[in-house]
């Protein structure tokens, strides 16, 4: 048997936004490629293929697909923004009489219409099912859908095959938790991944970027669980376990890891080199929408000296903002710009997107306001899908780049830089103190 686990191009229709924001941005160093890093689902579901068959990953972006290889089957997955050209490469192979599974974000929330395309359909977390899929499909009886069965325990979550990597990435994905109680409306990670939160053995962790260290000199980790120090217990034992591994790394969190200070020195001697915090707005009132119980504009008056207490321990704050709410006039625009100036940090910066699955989306979709005009490809974050009170969608296309270009001048990241070294400065201080 031979199976091809192919990870899909993020394309585009025609000059949107989001090519504007490519076109910009992914040519400068200071800004981490967009998307360079292997698709950890399907090497986390290759890595249950049995052994005698034979096994070809397929990054897009990067890799060719010789539509003339024989394979049995192929896989794909992704986000909903690649949810368009899954369905033409799973259609092009179908003409071919190849067997297609696709799973992933997009086909759990819209299994029907995924099934529409692909023979089966993996919905939710595949560790459980897609053995069963393959197992049925062995025997010549592959169903059209299959779910877990049971909520996964990542404890027993196979080694991701990252020996299948050819290409030459910048971040290589590791993920140590699931699950996230905080249950934002805008996205799905509670509702594919559960509240409860579920973790790895830091042993396991450890084996996985070992892996990585075999096919990759000195990679740049990118952990990209949806808040991965929610377990203050885990993390430390876990953190204890990478500081001698001598690795850089980027982690997502909240930013309650501010008030942490001892969790964040462990964090800079374990290699991390930049948080990526969900931050949304400088405004209370913005993040009240957000989140139902209040949890995250409750902390928007700590914001700026949380990200003192981060950024004094030599790690960089990448922040997380949403334009685009009912209430965001231009003065928002201006309010952003000047709170990313005060607090010296980077960031991405999206227009508000309901993507399916999430709480956003259903709201949206009840009340008419998502744009018709717009297909699966435009749920990139930066092209405008919604329609607006008091912005079209170009201002608010416009006013993503305004910012992007404000926030990567060489002014503002030669004061990010600075910031982060003074932080180096002063952890390293600390060290020779001790």
């Amino acid at each position: 048997m031979k199976i091809a686990f192919i990870e899909p191009e993020y394309k585009h229709e025609g000059y949107t936004c989001n090519q504007k924001f490519l076109d910009a941005y992914t040519d400068k160093k200071k800004h981490a490629g967009l998307y360079n890093n292997a698709n950890l689902g399907l090497l986390t579901l290759a890595a249950q293929v049995p052994t005698d068959w034979e096994i070809q990953y397929i990054h897009t972006p990067i890799e060719k697909i010789d539509y003339n290889e024989q394979f049995d089957i192929v896989a794909l997955g992704g986000m909903t923004r690649q949810a368009n050209e899954i369905y033409r490469i799973i259609d092009k192979f179908k003409t071919q009489g190849v067997y297609t599974v696709m799973g992933g974000i997009h086909a759990t929330v819209c299994h029907e219409e995924a099934a529409s395309h692909a023979h089966t359909v993996i919905v939710g977390e595949g560790e459980d099912s897609f053995p069963r899929f393959l197992e049925d499909f062995s025997s010549g009886a592959p169903k059209s859908c299959y779910g877990p069965s049971n909520e996964i325990d990542l404890m027993s979550s196979p080694l991701p095959r990252y020996d299948l990597i050819t290409g030459d990435f910048q971040n290589y994905p590791v993920q140590t938790t699931r699950g996230c109680p905080r249950n934002c409306k805008f996205c799905a990670a509670t509702r594919i991944y559960g509240k409860s939160y579920r973790h790895k053995t830091s042993e396991q962790v450890v084996q996985e970027i070992q892996m990585i260290n075999s096919v990759r000199r000195n990679p740049f980790i990118l952990f990209v669980d949806d808040n991965m120090f929610i377990h203050k217990a885990f993390s430390r034992e876990l953190l204890q376990k990478l500081i001698p591994l001598d690795i850089r790394f980027q982690a997502l969190s909240d930013i309650s890891i501010g008030e942490d200070q001892e969790l964040l020195e462990l964090m800079y001697k374990a290699g991390c080199k930049e948080l990526f915090i969900g931050l949304e707005s400088p405004t209370s009132h913005d993040i009240a929408y957000v989140q139902h119980n209040g949890w995250k504009a409750n902390q928007t008056k700590h914001y700026s000296q949380l990200i003192r207490n981060i950024q004094d321990h030599g790690i960089r704050i990448y922040g997380s903002f949403i334009l685009g709410f009912d209430n965001h006039t231009q003065d928002h625009i201006a309010r952003i710009k000047e709170f990313v100036w005060e607090n010296k940090i980077l960031g991405q910066f999206s227009i508000l997107t309901p993507f399916p699955g999430t709480e956003f989306y259903d709201e949206f979709k009840q009340k008419g306001r998502l744009r018709e005009d717009k297909s699966w490809y435009h749920y990139n974050l930066y092209d405008c899908v919604i329609h607006h009170p008091n912005f079209s969608a170009r201002e608010l296309e416009d006013a993503i780049i305004e910012i992007f270009e404000f926030t990567f001048s060489d002014e503002n990241y030669a004061r990010v830089v600075r910031r982060q070294i003074e932080g180096v400065k002063n952890m390293e201080y600390k060290k020779k103190r001790v």
